[in-house]
């Protein structure tokens, strides 16, 4: 059986036509004066689809045309298949769609004031021995994260029918469960006729996110309609599809603690700007329930995610988002019980989770540069260093029953403020990571991280009283270095979750230097801020 791509074969190429609104209704796509032109395949509409328009498969909603209303700025209404890319472009004219075009909603305040959502999601657990809440004390955390997308690599996905009467594609990536069952379902195809050939041209493997499942979808759907070879290139957001991870948050939490510092009830209400559709919001939001879902002993969760209705692309996250967020509403808390009773960060945080000997043996460092770090804090006003140590635990699998990957690990970055070089510098960081799998039990791995900007970019935190003065821009999102270098054991494996708690290390303990200077200052200064790091820390 050959399910390889036959490069001998003539191959059509694509060009896409994109929504310029935000917000329309359709009232028709003519497609005959294009399809008149030489050269010309056809051009193909979500009335072609033979299966379901929907490129997320079990794992969410996400239509790949848009059918009788325009949902987001660059969501695709057609492709014309020719025979090069000139009779493509020149093919783009001659298709005549018309538009009425209607209110868009754009955020979570919009949604919100228009009653615009899709289905809430709810976590609810109380038990018997729930806490007297007349006997706890509490701490509030607010979260409003910007809209995050990633730096994406331009690529292009081949497709061609094979001898089986299915279809093979190039394209590498460590999640092709997921790509075969957005196939599966938007092509009507049986899974074991679908065949993913990887190639040496293409970029290395990454996580799958929804422009890369469009494209692999629109190579997939050309060829099994032609009956050809077909090229599609990635689309950029210069057509205005930008989003490939979540969009804005704003999450509260309320947490409830004991005098022996133990959190007894958790209250979190997060509103998601899930899209237009549903997404994968889903996978988010059971990233989040498991991390909080870890305090072992608390006895009252009552979480809610009301999952807004905008008119941007559908949410393309996954649990490690959803993780992320949870490890962040955890540390703020366990920071602010911290400053509020007698006992140490650390003492907080063992008395609320299970840890293991990552934290023990990264522990003596932080103490010993802790130390450091107050007498040189001492020495110059305009130089403060900071220094924070984190712990995470957390199930990233697709199931609240724990299925999937295990993660365990702790996290140390000390930084630097220079008041008068206006500069963030990273002194020292270091990480050790646990991943308990079905197949490899208690393997301790950790990796240099690489680039973790991805993870620097989500950090934007306020508090209630400065929740106006979000930023668009601000210095999480300026330029990191290219690579970090972490005195760690020999690189073995990796795991998504490594550069958001690295990130979120390196967010405390900024917060911490910025707590020693004698005036306060906020995050709009920080804008102004450089950020780097010393050569091969």
């Amino acid at each position: 059986m050959d399910s390889h791509i036959s490069m001998e074969r003539e191959t059509l190429v694509t060009e896409i036509i994109y929504s310029p609104y935000e917000s329309a209704q359709i009232i028709s796509i003519s497609k005959e004066e294009a399809l008149k032109i030489k050269g010309v395949h056809s051009v193909i509409t979500a009335e072609d689809i033979p299966g379901e328009n929907n490129i997320l498969g079990q794992y969410g909603n996400c239509r790949l045309f848009a059918e009788e209303q325009v949902e987001y700025k660059g969501q695709i209404l057609a492709v014309i298949l020719a025979e090069n890319s000139d009779i493509a472009k020149n093919a783009v004219s001659f298709v005549c769609v018309e538009y009425k075009p209607l209110p868009p909603v754009r955020d979570i305040e919009e949604a919100v004031n228009f009653n615009s959502s899709h289905e809430s999601l709810k976590e609810y657990e109380s038990t018997s021995e729930t806490v007297n809440s007349d006997k706890l004390n509490y701490v509030k955390t607010t979260q409003i994260i910007p809209d995050y997308n990633l730096e994406k690599v331009q690529f292009t996905v081949i497709a061609e029918p094979n001898d089986e009467g299915g279809i093979s594609i190039n394209k590498n990536n460590f999640d092709l469960v997921i790509y075969r069952s957005s196939l599966n379902i938007l092509l009507s195809l049986e899974s074991d006729k679908i065949f993913f050939n990887p190639s040496d041209d293409q970029p290395s493997p990454t996580p799958f996110d929804l422009i890369d499942l469009s494209i692999c979808g629109i190579a997939s759907l050309c060829a099994l309609i032609s009956k050809k070879k077909v090229s599609v290139s990635s689309y950029c957001s210069k057509n205005g599809a930008k989003r490939l991870g979540h969009g804005g948050v704003e999450l509260v939490s309320t947490i409830g603690y004991g005098a022996d510092g133990k959190i007894g009830s958790v209250k979190s209400r997060m509103k998601l700007d899930s899209g237009s559709q549903s997404g994968m919001s889903g996978l988010l939001w059971l990233g989040f329930c498991n991390v909080i879902k870890q305090l072992n002993h608390c006895s009252n969760f009552d979480l809610l995610c009301d999952r807004c209705k905008t008119n941007e692309v559908p949410n393309g996250s996954n649990t490690y988002d959803g993780a992320w967020l949870g490890l962040l509403v955890l540390e703020e808390t366990f920071h602010q019980i911290a400053l509020e009773s007698s006992k140490t960060l650390s003492e907080v945080r063992s008395n609320n989770l299970d840890v293991d000997d990552s934290l023990e043996k990264l522990e003596p460092i932080y103490k010993e540069k802790k130390e450091l770090i107050k007498e040189a804090n001492n020495s110059d006003k305009n130089i403060k260093k900071g220094i924070n140590l984190i712990y995470l635990t957390t199930n990233c699998g697709l199931s609240s029953k724990g299925e999937g990957e295990n993660v365990c690990g702790a996290a140390l970055t000390e930084v630097e403020l220079d008041m008068r070089k206006k500069s963030i510098r990273l002194v020292y960081c270091n990480i050790i990571q646990h991943v308990d799998r079905s197949s490899s039990k208690n393997q301790q791995r950790a990796f240099a991280v690489t680039s973790f900007i991805s993870g620097l970019k989500k950090i934007n935190v306020f508090d209630e009283g400065n929740s106006e003065n979000l930023l668009k821009k601000g210095p999480f999102t300026q330029i990191f270095p290219d690579e970090l270098y972490c005195r760690t054991i020999p690189r073995n494996d990796c795991s998504l979750m490594i550069p958001y708690c690295l990130s979120l290390s390196a967010y405390f303990a900024i917060y911490d230097a910025m707590s020693e200077f004698d005036r306060e200052f906020s995050y709009h200064e920080l804008t102004h801020f450089s950020m780097f790091m010393e050569e091969r820390v």
